[in-house]
């Protein structure tokens, strides 16, 4: 029998719901053989995991053996992952020699116990992965990843765990859920799965109960003689069974009606669970998760009632299976940490830690500023708390990124820990080398020049004492934690491809792939002659949308130059020409984008200048994700969509304000039928009665009624409602 693969299914890149923009094919030829990590098969491919999360889910579809005949035959193209990261002092990995490389975010992990080697990696929407060589970048090689959910129904991981009843640590629990960093944005939501053998095959386990629900942590107990008892922390509250044959039951009494922040056992004693929820505190079940206390003690309202999420961390005292020591930090509604709170009686009391900062100098010199470890104010999302488990006072926490100039108005350069980059931000609570007891970085000057990626998501310490941990980075590792002389991280992302690919395009002209990931940056594809399956890093921050605008400037018929276009959020645009062996012709730089008639202001301060309606704080209407599309023609010719339309002959220097604006003075202001909705769709330049016709423009707009389409057939303003007939 023979399963079609579903991006085959579909025919052809049109069809994948992507982003998706230039030809609609590789040249022929261009990828085959082996692939670093694996065979270039499709099912690794990060492109067809886009594809799967824009998707609708297609039922099974079971075919007698045969030979098709006349599909496509899909090809990795990467990224994975993409060099050059906003990582720091990462050394070269793998027969590519990857320097600080990134790939895409990680959520969840599972370790075999007492093997470093083993790890499985749930994914944010990538699906669950797994290596068996996770120490080998120590000597120069790299891990080699190996995806194990390509085919379920969703990529989109929020817990996973290994079974404690199972010896032969074959079995796995995981759940989905939305944490992307992209508006939460995701797969189905289809509740928990479980496999029996290492990964390879996956059932459903209660769907009907998990279903559209959000799976944070997942407790399997150890088994008894009686069945076995599994705690699941939701979006929906915290959920329990102990019979496989029953459904699961939503924990009540004294537990709040409401999302769950945590869900975590004790390490020396299976049986004592600590569960924290939003603006409700902490609490402690003793019996596995029959009765629970609560467990906020003396905790002050700051950590208890005005706490968007608790995260927390325990370490079980050798030789005392329930003497713990819990750790919580404490996120505001503003996304920034409070602080941390220890506790060594089950939460009856709880003892101040303070919270990691640093003391940077502010821009121009005039005072200093403090950070945390959150000067991104996404605490909500990225965080992490791992407790040592070695030393009871030893804890070791993970917040979003670095502060620097561009973000927060600090001196040039690098900030107080020689940061130049926006990397990982994380610290260390306990004795350092004098035997005081202090938060102390541990990345950057505190780990000997080496960072992570930026925005923490989970850590854990391995079998030889290190510690993983995640990020929307992917995975990334912590030598010798407790050692400030010899500390430093070290890239694990080996050969993943779970990146959240935005926007794709191709380049005719060298046959590259560029792509637009999320908060990774913008990637391309090394040229075919030289890296054909490297990928490097052409601007950081989200990599929104990418565009490419071939030219054939010595007139054969054939590109020869391409203009590629590479767009972080709010329209940051960069733009560089590059010719056939991908070198480059034109330097990367970006376009002024200043309108004509405004005396010289760019398209971000002509909006500015928009009155802002009821309700909004600015007249602004750049978005995240603005749209823009190069001519197809007319290769220096682009359209730009916020809800107004603006258009250029110099690509991006000067703009025209076209539809929805009316010059007033040097100013704009919305005409009398006001802006379009939010642009979602432009295609610009065409054929029209056998002809180029460069000022052909389609338009699609939402937010206002139905939402819209409009049609520009001839230069200049005006653009109508599409009609359709037939």
């Amino acid at each position: 029998m023979t399963r079609l693969n579903r991006a085959a299914e579909l025919g052809s890149w049109g069809f994948l719901g992507l982003d998706a923009h230039g030809a609609s094919a590789a040249k022929p030829g261009r990828r085959g053989g082996t692939r670093r990590g694996g065979a270039a098969t499709g099912k690794n491919s990060a492109v067809r995991r886009a594809a799967l999360a824009a998707l609708e889910v297609l039922e099974d579809r079971t075919l007698m053996s045969t030979v098709a005949t006349g599909l496509p035959h899909w090809l990795e193209q990467g990224p994975g992952p993409i060099e050059n990261g906003q990582t720091a002092g990462l050394l070269p990995i793998g027969p590519d020699g990857l320097v600080n490389p990134v790939a895409g975010a990680a959520s969840a992990v599972a370790l075999v116990p007492g093997d470093p080697n083993t790890i499985y990696l749930g994914t944010i929407n990538g699906g669950i992965w797994k290596t068996t060589n996770a120490d080998t970048q120590m000597v120069g090689g790299m891990p080699t990843w190996q995806p194990l959910t390509d085919q379920n129904p969703s990529l989109s991981v929020g817990a996973l765990v290994l079974d404690p009843s199972d010896a032969s640590h074959q079995t796995l629990w995981a759940g989905m859920a939305h944490r992307s960093s992209f508006q939460n944005r995701g797969g189905p939501l289809t509740g928990i799965v479980r496999s029996a053998d290492g990964g390879a095959t996956w059932n459903a386990i209660d769907p009907a109960t998990f279903a559209d629900t959000n799976v944070f942590n997942i407790v399997p107990l150890p088994a008894t003689a009686s069945g076995q008892t599994v705690l699941v922390a939701t979006s929906d509250g915290l959920f329990r069974r102990t019979d496989p044959s029953q459904s699961f039951s939503k924990v009540s009494g004294p537990l709040p009606n409401g999302p769950v922040s945590q869900l975590v056992q004790a390490p020396g004693n299976p049986n004592r669970l600590y569960v924290s929820f939003p603006l409700n505190g902490v609490f402690t079940s003793p019996d596995g998760g029959a009765n629970w206390f609560n467990a906020s003690g003396d905790l002050p309202t700051a950590r208890t009632k005005d706490a968007n999420r608790i995260r927390l961390a325990v370490h079980s005292n050798a030789g005392s299976p329930d003497g713990d020591v819990v750790y919580a930090a404490f996120v505001n509604k503003d996304g920034d940490l409070v602080g941390v709170s220890r506790s060594t009686d089950h939460g009856a009391h709880w003892s101040d830690l303070g919270r990691p900062e640093t003391t940077e100098t502010k821009l121009g010199g005039g005072g200093t500023v403090q950070f945390t470890i959150t000067p991104g104010k996404q605490g909500q999302t990225h965080l992490s708390l791992v407790a040592d488990p070695d030393d009871s006072n030893t804890v070791f926490i993970g917040g979003d990124r670095q502060p620097l100039t561009h973000n927060d108005g600090i001196q040039d350069g690098a900030n107080s820990l020689g940061a130049t980059v926006p990397g990982g931000n994380l610290f260390r609570f306990g004795p350092d080398n004098a035997n005081n007891v202090s938060w102390q970085p541990v990345t950057f000057s505190g780990a000997n020049g080496t960072a992570p990626h930026a925005d923490s998501r989970d850590m854990v310490f391995n079998s030889n004492g290190d510690i993983v941990e995640l990020d929307d980075g992917g995975v990334y590792k912590l030598s010798r934690p407790n050692a400030p002389v010899t500390r430093h991280w070290v890239a694990m992302d080996g050969n993943l491809a779970n990146a959240e690919l935005l926007s794709i395009a191709y380049d005719p002209t060298n046959g590259g792939v560029i792509a637009g990931a999320q908060d990774i940056g913008t990637g391309y594809e090394g040229p075919s002659a030289a890296f054909p399956d490297k990928w490097f890093q052409a601007m950081g921050g989200d990599g929104v949308r990418v565009r490419v605008s071939p030219m054939d400037t010595d007139n054969d018929g054939h590109p020869d130059q391409t203009i590629r276009y590479f767009a972080a959020q709010d329209l940051n645009v960069t733009r560089v020409t590059v010719g056939a062996n991908g070198q480059v012709i034109v330097p990367a730089t970006p376009p002024a984008f200043e309108v004509n008639g405004s005396g010289g202001k760019a398209i971000e301060d002509v909006e500015k200048a928009i009155p802002a309606p009821a309700g909004k704080s600015t007249g602004s209407t750049i978005a995240f994700n603005t749209r823009f599309q190069p001519n197809a023609v007319s290769p220096k010719r682009l359209l730009i969509g916020t809800n107004y339309l603006y258009e250029s002959t110099d690509a991006g220097d000067h703009l025209d304000a076209l539809a929805g604006l009316t010059p007033v003075g040097s100013s704009f202001r919305p005409d009398a039928a006001g802006d379009l909705g939010r642009v979602t769709s432009i295609v610009y330049g065409g054929r029209l009665n056998g002809a180029d016709a460069p000022d052909v423009a389609w338009v699609g707009a939402v937010g206002k009624g139905d939402g819209q389409v409009l049609l520009r057939t001839s230069a200049g303003n005006t653009f109508q409602a599409a009609i359709w007939s037939g």
